[in-house]
């Protein structure tokens, strides 16, 4: 009886020593919350910065876009109304009254050229994006003048090509080759949103401005 209960507590002795080694192995390192708390904050801290530069930059280009647009608009209009009433005429040519609309068709596509070549441009990192919009408006009011005088010298029509200009050097600036050191600026959203708005807020301005100055009035 004395064997037995010596071999007893032996054997629980055995067996408190065994539950403490499964509980310090099964033991964790103390979690300091405080730490983990601020590391999650600053993340979504950060995030939350960059997400609110990003649409920040997207909305201010595009709002640049449609002031921009405004402003082509009225210019636009102005621009017809003075040749609709003071000419140029060239022989029996008369680009006043309805042949004024040669500038909205003529010149109009001309601006939208320049201003799509300059937004693609801009998103794909070109340096000098603003001067090569304005030059490829440039070669636009060119291709415009020297319709004119073939339409005198031939009587054939030509103004159409404009229109394929505005399409073309879009798509050439699209594909050319983008400098080594180029980062592309702001997101595409913003770049399409500015190319779909500037069109629109330039034809409305156009037609609003009209009402006011009307070509031919």
């Amino acid at each position: 009886m004395i064997h037995f209960r010596g071999s007893a507590a032996l054997e629980a002795e055995q067996t408190g020593r065994d539950l403490d080694a499964v509980t310090g192995a099964l033991a964790f390192e103390p979690v300091d919350h405080d730490c983990l708390d601020h590391a999650g904050l600053e993340h979504i801290t950060g995030w939350s910065a960059s997400l609110f530069q990003r649409v920040k930059t997207t909305s201010a280009l595009i709002v640049w876009a449609l002031v921009c647009g405004l402003v082509a608009g009225v210019l636009l209009d102005m621009l017809t109304f003075l040749v609709a009433r003071y000419g140029p005429q060239f022989g029996h040519w008369s680009f006043r009254g309805n042949g004024a609309l040669a500038v909205p068709f003529g010149f109009g596509p001309a601006i939208l050229a320049g201003a799509w070549v300059a937004l693609v441009l801009r998103y794909r990192g070109f340096p000098g994006w603003l001067r090569r919009g304005l030059i490829t408006l440039l070669i636009g009011a060119a291709f415009l003048v020297l319709s004119v005088f073939f339409l005198y010298l031939t009587d054939v029509d030509v103004m159409l090509l404009l229109l394929g200009w505005m399409i073309v050097a879009p798509v050439v600036a699209a594909f050319i080759r983008r400098p080594a050191q180029a980062t592309r600026a702001g997101a595409a959203v913003g770049h399409i949103g500015a190319g779909v708005g500037f069109p629109v807020a330039m034809a409305l301005a156009f037609y609003a401005s009209g009402s006011v100055l009307a070509p031919g009035s």
